[in-house]
This record gives structure tokens, sequence and C-alpha cells, in this order.
């Protein structure tokens, strides 16, 4: 008798440590691996921002299907630096299993306070699953102290590997003549760099050196204005991948 009864002690403890050694057996999470999938992204939305700003802006991180992540820094002097790294799928699956356990996909869709300030950003967070999405904005305030944890390990990098700094193959460029614009307001066109920014128009593909230098010039100042033989021209530069609003890079460059 007392030997079945030790038996069924043993019995009951195992069960216990397998249900809460192994909390992520029961988790599944349907997940995409295609590179251009967004799987989980942290960034803000709205506020009052020119169009050009908008139309350039860096996400603070997103993580795509196959594990490529993608996150901006912005130090105190105004500048961007943009880093790219990696996630196993392991790493996947650990991280959404960590936002579930701080209640992300039971917070509402939507936080803020009475009387908060006007034309501010929202912090948003996504997560896009082959069966679900689940999106979490605040507003100034509100959310969860979690919805911040979150927030900044996104923003951080969420642990990635491989990282080094970003650095584009490929942009998409336009320009617009602004009328009346004084030279001295913008920064000179380098001498013999092509294409010249008069040719960009509504819409051309750059790479190399052209692309190197509008690039380095987005992380320094944000909107991008040049002269060149006296007229001056508001150029935008996007980059597939990174920005939200920058078009799908042509295949035969992507492939």
């Amino acid at each position: 008798m007392q030997r079945k009864f030790v038996l069924m002690i043993v019995l009951a403890l195992a069960a216990v440590v397998a249900a809460c050694g192994t909390p992520e057996a029961g988790r599944e999470w349907n997940i995409s691996t295609a590179a251009d999938q967004l799987v989980v992204e942290a960034d803000t939305r709205g506020g009052f921002v020119p169009v050009e700003w908008a139309a350039t802006h860096i996400p603070d991180f997103r993580l795509y299907g196959d594990g490529r992540a993608i996150w901006s820094e912005k130090p105190d002097d105004g500048t961007t630096v943009v880093w790219e790294g990696r996630l196993s799928e392991q790493q996947v699956r650990e991280l959404l299993d960590w936002m579930d356990e701080q209640g992300f996909f039971e917070m509402e869709e939507y936080y803020t306070v009475d009387n908060a300030p006007t034309d501010l950003p929202s912090s948003c967070i996504v997560v896009t699953l082959q069966d679900r999405t689940h999106s979490v904005c605040q507003y100034y305030d509100g959310a969860p102290e979690a919805f911040d944890a979150i927030y900044q390990r996104l923003q951080a990098g969420a642990d990635a590997s491989d990282v080094e700094t970003f650095e584009p193959e490929i942009g998409w460029v336009t320009s617009r003549l602004v009328e009346g614009a004084s030279p001295t307001d913008a920064t000179p066109w380098p001498d013999g760099l092509s294409p010249a920014v008069s040719t960009f128009g509504q819409g051309n593909w750059i790479e190399g050196e052209a692309l190197d230098f509008l690039w380095s010039r987005r992380l320094q100042s944000g909107p991008l204005l040049f002269e060149q033989d006296g007229s001056v021209y508001q150029v935008v530069l996007q980059i597939p991948g990174v920005m939200p609003d920058a078009p799908p890079a042509p295949q035969m460059i992507m492939g």
C-alpha cells in the first residue's frame, strides 16, 4: 500500500513538472516564412509631419518571415542609424511566446488618456500571422506597462544576431522643382554624380554612388533639398523592405 502511494506521488510530480517545464509545447504560431511578409512591426503612425518626411519614414522595428530584422536608432544629434540582423525560426517563436506571456494578444486595439496632447503620433505593435493579425496602438499613454516593455525590446533589435549597419542595394527616387526656393538653402548636387537630380522626376530606380550619397544624406538630415544649375529640387528617397510606402523592388534586381 505504501509503495503504491509513493508511486502515485511520483507520477503526479512528473505530470506537474512536464506541464510547467514545457509551456511552449501547447503554443502554435502559424508564421509565414516569406521574405517580404511582415511578421512583427513596432512603429509610430500619424502625427503632424511634412509629406516628404512621411514618405521616407524609417520604422522603429520590422521582422520579416525569413527572420530578417530591420530597426532604427535615433541618437540625440538628429541622425539615424539603421541596423539589420537575423532571428532564427526558434528565436521568432520564442519572441512571440514572450509577447504572449506579457499579455500582448489580450491587449485592446487602442489606448489613450483623457485630455491627451494633439498632433502626436501613435506607437503601434502589429503581429501578422497566417491565420490572424493583432494590432495594439497607444496614443500618448494609457496602455499596460507590458506594452512599453515589448516596444522597447523590439526597438532594441529583439536580440537579433549577425547585426550590422544596413546598406541599401536599390532605391526609388523622385524629385520636384521647388519654385522660388533660394539655392543657398539647398545642398549642391555633386558634380559628375549620375543621374542628375533634375532627371528623377516622377520616379527612377537608382543604385551605386547616387544611392549611397542620398542614403547618407537621409540618415543625416531627413528631407532632401538639392540645388543644380541654379534650380532647387525636393528629393524623396524610398528604400524597399525598409520604408513602409516604398514600392517593391524589381525582381530582376532583388533576385
